[in-house]
């Protein structure tokens, strides 16, 4: 196991205020929507007179360890390829914690079914928080288990102290399946920034990427992989594009399939009105959705709370989203955008259709979609919610 640099701080200092060893099954690469919740986590930890690990599954990017500096108390290490339940796990992790004497273990995008809670409980950790931002397969439905399966998993998940899910969907989920107590579980949205400045520059970001002037601009923000989507928004790009042809589609982000999506694009015979970004570090910050007239999230998994549909409205565009996960409780139907069927470009194709020729409705949905999201996903009082949840 490998260890990243850590802040310097004062011994003496840190002996005197507890530690919260934050583990996260990701490699920080970008500044997406979680390590803005995760620096924000650790901004008010500080305030409240508490020590952050942050445990990644790989070293940080400069552009990611820049983001983070300046925070007191603030400690990165690294435990790789935490999926599974190999001894590298329960020896890594066991000498995490020895090292760091954490007063509080809080874990996430690992699954809740690991054995981190028992290595955090024999080694005398009593407050063991698992922070669910679980999505899950395409058409999905979660059942009651069986009653070895359900024996198992309190066998567990004893130690855990609470849940927290980012949404009511993964909460519904757990609660279904019967192995955890529903009353220790606790929803707390994600948040995101909601401030003008966190918004960028719509017009560099359009001359960035060479987006002509005067056309109408959808975007959707993701990893270029089949759970996104991606397919199903160019199939609907294309209906759009042959009624109204001054629209241009921007798809922000990387990804292994990425390939494939422009040799649909070609084949769909729409290649010049859709442009691939590549990796864009920051979106909201760079501009993406204050560039976008309407921003599309076609997933096809059932995804727990998409933050890209968070930022965009709070950016105060109006949503095409799929009809999955927890997405609805995202986006208020009819009200700050449509939610369609996954599996239908054509539904998806005629809703952005009907927001394209109704600047009025556009504008109407972008503003109730800011108040929603000022109202539910404040990213300062989300955590701070969330940290009142976690005991802190």
């Amino acid at each position: 196991m490998r260890r990243s640099p850590v802040q310097a701080q004062d011994p003496a200092v840190k002996a005197k205020r507890p530690t919260l060893l934050f583990m996260l099954g990701m490699s920080p690469e970008n500044i997406g929507g979680m390590l803005i919740i995760t620096r924000r986590i650790c901004v008010q930890l500080c305030r409240r007179g508490w020590n952050t690990v942050v445990v990644w599954e790989g070293p940080m990017a400069p552009v990611v360890a820049n983001y983070f500096a300046g925070i007191e108390g603030l400690q990165f290490d690294i435990l790789p390829r935490q999926q599974g339940y190999r001894w590298e796990h329960v020896s890594g992790l066991r000498r995490l914690l020895v090292r760091h004497q954490p007063d509080q273990f809080v874990y996430a995008f690992n699954g809740i079914l690991r054995l981190f809670p028992w290595v955090a409980w024999l080694t005398g950790v009593r407050r063991i928080i698992y922070y669910d931002h679980s999505s899950h397969v395409i058409g999905y439905t979660p059942r009651r288990w069986s009653f070895l399966k359900r024996l198992f998993g309190r066998s567990l998940s004893w130690p855990i102290s609470k849940v927290t899910s980012v949404s009511g969907y993964p909460a519904r989920c757990l609660k279904t399946r019967g192995f955890y107590p529903p009353e220790k579980i606790a929803v707390v949205y994600n948040g995101v920034e909601i401030h003008p400045a966190a918004e960028g520059d719509g017009d560099a970001f359009r001359r960035r990427f060479g987006i002509p002037p005067g056309r109408s601009l959808v975007v959707q923000v993701s990893w270029l992989v089949p759970e996104k989507g991606i397919d199903v928004l160019l199939r609907a790009a294309a209906q759009v594009l042959a009624v109204e042809p001054n629209v241009h589609f921007a798809v922000v982000g990387a990804g292994p399939c990425r390939p494939q999506y422009e040799a649909l694009a070609h084949e769909l015979g729409i290649w010049d009105q859709v442009t691939f970004t590549g990796t864009v570090v920051r979106p909201a910050a760079e501009g993406v959705f204050a560039a976008a007239d309407i921003c599309c999230q076609l997933s096809q998994w059932e995804e727990a709370c998409p933050l890209v549909v968070q930022e965009a409205m709070a950016a105060g565009r109006p949503m095409v989203a799929s009809r999955v996960g927890g997405i609805p409780e995202l986006v208020a139907e009819g009200e700050t955008g449509f939610l369609v069927d996954r599996t239908k470009p054509a539904e998806a194709a005629q809703r952005i259709l009907e927001l394209l020729k109704d600047p009025d409705r556009r504008a109407a949905m972008g503003d109730a979609g800011r108040q929603r999201a000022c109202r539910l996903f404040d990213l300062e009082r989300n955590v701070d919610q969330l940290l009142r949840e976690w005991g802190v």
